[in-house]
């Protein structure tokens, strides 16, 4: 206890010095986190753009329907297979669908969509539908109307209670048509969603398609991201071998994937190339302390202190500052992170265009995550840890007259 209270008042002699080194430890923590924060939550706004509005964190399809997305590639999806799917441990929701392409049109305007037959309840569940829906009413179970998106109802020009044309393929090369009014109109983050996708009721889909009881998938979402792989080994083992493939939202997005992978490779070198530039600079500024101090070192060593008492004490001083910086850098940075996490910034402008254009919504979004904040708080103490043994070794080695004569 002696020892702590020497050092912080040894710490304390030279404010400056000590507020610089201080400093440096706390601009290493705060970019740190604010960085990795800030990357963090910009992969979990494009895998919630993705994962959380339409494929799910698993898909299963039938054999070869990710090859051939045709909509005879459909399976049956029987109540046994739904009860093995719901009991498997960390599944939260799924979502049953029919999704084909179809030509949308409304007067004289028509377009090549993605419809999607859903069950209005479990879709509602697996990706909150309903709350995208910003005109009209949410469908119910027996509705034989559609939701369409916003983008794509802008291009139509239609609204509510207005009715589109919907022509595509059936089952086995059946035609399939229809005419259906409009219910409400959804908007979704991801652009690309928005501006093509119509949503029906499944069994309208069914007849719209003329399958019976089947889906041509069926959509998974976990309570957490880590758990799926466990999830699709579960599932492998209980459903029916070679009848169905089952497949992560990675193999499903693999450019959205790669992009993260790459995009976070490089974030960390950039993490590596900040820890060595504040490492140097605390270095620096702990060799000018141990300089400074050689004659006060030769001193003490000549009252007859040993050189280990004194390393400890200089020990004692350096990690004194270094919790001062580490944890002013995590208190300061909390609430920088929180605000963003709670208020996104939305980008405008051309940022805002070349986002939509990537199919991300236009927004800077930062992640709260107790791993990231533990792992730069350790990688910034290693770091001060390694450092601090330079100064230490100097004293160690230090010769009491060549001491007393700096």
């Amino acid at each position: 206890m002696n020892y702590l209270k020497i050092a912080w008042r040894n710490s304390m002699r030279n404010k400056r010095r000590t507020i610089i080194t201080a400093s440096s430890v706390f601009f290493a923590v705060f970019l740190a986190l604010i960085m990795r924060s800030m990357q963090i939550g910009s992969y979990d706004n494009m895998i919630n753009n993705i994962v959380g509005a339409f494929t799910g964190n698993i898909q299963i399809h039938k054999m070869g329907y990710w090859d051939d997305k045709i909509i005879d590639n459909s399976f049956e999806f029987t109540e046994e297979t739904k009860q093995i799917i719901t009991s498997t441990t960390h599944i939260t929701a799924i979502s049953p669908r029919i999704e084909s392409f179809a030509l949308a049109s409304h007067q004289n305007k028509s377009k090549g969509i993605m419809v999607a037959g859903i069950d209005p309840t479990h879709e509602n569940n697996f990706s909150k539908l309903k709350d995208k829906l910003i005109n009209g009413e949410y469908l119910n179970q027996n509705d034989n109307r559609v939701l369409i998106s916003e983008g794509l109802a802008q291009y139509l020009k239609v609204s509510v209670n207005d009715s589109i044309i919907l022509m595509g393929q059936g089952y086995h090369g059946m035609s399939a048509a229809g005419i259906y009014p409009i219910a409400g109109i959804v908007k979704f983050p991801s652009p690309e969603l928005n501006k093509r996708l119509v949503y029906l009721n499944l069994k309208s889909m069914q007849e719209f398609t003329s399958l019976d009881n089947k889906i041509t998938s069926l959509s998974i979402r976990i309570n957490d991201d880590k758990y799926q792989h466990s999830v699709i080994n579960s599932l492998k083992n209980q459903l029916p071998k070679d009848q169905h493939e089952i497949m992560s939202w990675q193999q499903l997005s693999p450019d959205l994937s790669q992009s993260i992978e790459a995009d976070n490779a490089s974030g960390i070198i950039m993490l590596a190339v900040l820890y060595i530039i504040v490492a140097f600079g605390i270095f620096g500024t702990l060799l000018m302390m141990i300089t400074e101090r050689i004659r006060e070192f030769g001193v003490m060593m000549a009252v007859g202190m040993r050189k280990s008492k004194i390393a400890f004490l200089v020990f004692c001083e350096i990690m004194i500052i270094g919790f001062i910086g580490l944890f002013s850098g995590v208190a300061i940075s909390a609430p920088v992170i929180l605000a963003f996490f709670y208020h996104p910034y939305h980008y405008k402008g051309e940022m805002a265009a070349m986002m939509e254009q990537y199919g991300m919504e236009p927004i800077l979004q930062f992640a709260i995550q107790p791993d990231f904040y533990i792992n730069q708080t350790i990688t910034v103490f290693v770091i001060i840890l390694f450092l601090v043994m330079i100064p230490i070794s100097k004293i160690l080695r230090l010769k009491t007259i060549n001491a007393l004569r700096s």
